[in-house]
């Protein structure tokens, strides 16, 4: 039956959210579309509703082996215990679900009695196994501390922007320059015809994307991370990076993440706070750096600072 549903899966995501927001008109506040004007036609909500329910279908093909699809479940019943659910939402989807398949079977008589009846008791089997994921994990969320809080938001939502991290590199730099387009000036693509598709603009953004995945996963060791954001705040000085570039630079960020964790409904106001706290705490180790590296520069003579870009830069040759 759910090959049937397939045939129009996105028009069939849209109503069964809908749905959800009929039976229980606050549920939406979970979501990040939850001020959209027009609801129902919220690219968000479309990109939303597509990708549960590609993950519904996902979840269908692994009822042929059900040993590999139970930890599936339970990882996706403890992931949505940091956006807010509860154990009695699912009742409320279970309805809009067998609802949303009713409208889409009922139609070509498939919804009968059997099929309800299969549906029904195979959402009891996912509700069993994806509940007491979802409440440990709640438990889990609820014992720790705010900064260990904010740490799994970040790392958590930055695991879905690396899965396409080159296109949102180039997103992350290309919204640098519509913000400041004179710092454009500091990039040795500065001069490239067509930016946008710039494999030096394409190679630096992967780089720089791949270095805050590192910084991410450095949360989980502060004492370790703080040496290396000081060395690279102390890093930048020589290519004339200013403090004021950091607020750009953060603007543009949490724009880049907006975008690549908005349409998956993972651009909640929690996960923007802890993003900007985390900047926040970035910049503060980065710049003093940053400063304390140019008056360095500053201070050298002429044949020091030949010498120290001549070291630095053979520095990553080397590698």
């Amino acid at each position: 039956s759910w090959a049937l549903v397939e045939k129009d899966l996105d028009a069939h995501g849209i109503k069964f959210f809908m749905r959800i927001f009929t039976i229980a008109p606050g549920a939406l506040q979970l979501f990040s579309f939850k001020d959209a004007k027009d609801l129902e036609k919220s690219p968000e909500l479309a990109a939303h509703a597509g990708t549960v329910m590609r993950t519904v279908g996902q979840a269908v093909a692994g009822l042929s082996d059900v040993q590999t699809l139970i930890p599936v479940l339970q990882s996706l019943g403890g992931a949505h215990a940091k956006y807010g659910v509860q154990p009695e939402h699912f009742p409320i989807v279970g309805e809009a679900l067998l609802w949303t398949l009713e409208q889409g079977l009922g139609p070509a008589g498939v919804w009968t009695s059997e099929v309800k009846d299969a549906w029904t008791k195979t959402w009891d089997t996912v509700v069993s196994v994806m509940e007491p994921a979802l409440i440990e994990s709640a438990r889990e969320i609820s014992a720790m501390t705010p900064a260990d809080h904010m740490k799994r938001l970040v790392q958590d939502s930055w695991a879905l922007v690396e899965k396409d991290l080159d296109a949102h590199g180039i997103k992350f730099f290309m919204r640098i320059f519509t913000i400041a387009p004179g710092a454009l000036q500091l990039f040795s693509f500065k001069d490239a015809k067509d930016l946008e598709k710039s494999p030096e603009l394409a190679a630096h953004a992967g780089t720089v994307m791949r270095t805050v995945g590192q910084a991410v996963a450095g949360l989980s060791d502060v004492q370790t991370l703080i040496p290396v954001l000081q060395s690279l705040g102390g890093a930048h000085a020589k290519y004339g990076v200013q403090p004021e570039h950091f607020p750009i630079v953060g603007e543009a960020l949490l724009w880049t993440l907006e975008q690549g964790l908005g349409p998956a409904g993972v651009w909640t106001s929690e996960v923007k706070d802890a993003w900007t706290k985390t900047w926040d705490t970035v910049v503060s180790v980065m710049e003093p750096a940053l400063i304390e590296s140019a008056r360095e520069i500053s201070a050298m003579t002429p044949a020091d600072h030949m010498k120290r870009l001549v070291q630095d830069s053979w520095a990553l040759v080397e590698k």
